[in-house]
């Protein structure tokens, strides 16, 4: 609802109303900030707990994951558990996630681009071998002029 301002005075006392509602919200919306954090203080210790007991404690170091290691921690376990254990149970599934995970963050872009030029460095030896291998080829075989 609002009220008329006819003079300063009305402005002045109008801001200071106002002032005092926003604080009185401020102060509402932290009490119910700190009631959602209480009541999720005890599901976040938990997941924490369990996360420490399955490889996954917390380090000093801070990991950085690049995008193939973020990209197989979401695909890797999927293409494990449609592809390869496709009739298996819940707790070959779970192992087989665990160990994708793991996997995972050992995979990063410089591995992938070192696989990649190992490969590369050996498809281009195995080139070199055959070329050097082959007899030159001159085109007219030597036993096929008339004499």
């Amino acid at each position: 609802m609002k009220t008329k301002i006819e003079n300063i005075d009305d402005l002045r006392s109008e801001i200071i109303y106002l002032e005092l509602q926003c604080a009185q919200q401020e102060e509402v919306l932290a009490c119910h900030t700190k009631m959602a954090i209480e009541q999720l203080h005890t599901p976040i210790m938990l997941f924490n707990k369990l996360h420490s007991w399955f490889g996954g404690g917390t380090t000093d170091k801070k990991e950085e994951h690049d995008w193939v290691s973020n990209t197989l921690h979401a695909i890797l376990p999927l293409v494990l558990d449609k592809v390869f254990f496709r009739k298996s149970g819940f707790m070959v599934k779970t192992l087989a996630a665990l160990i994708a995970q793991n996997m995972a963050t050992l995979i990063t872009k410089d591995t992938v681009v070192d696989g990649v030029n190992y490969v590369a460095e050996w498809i281009k030896s195995i080139k070199v071998k055959n070329a050097e291998n082959r007899t030159p080829d001159f085109g007219i075989p030597p036993d096929s002029e008339t004499y």
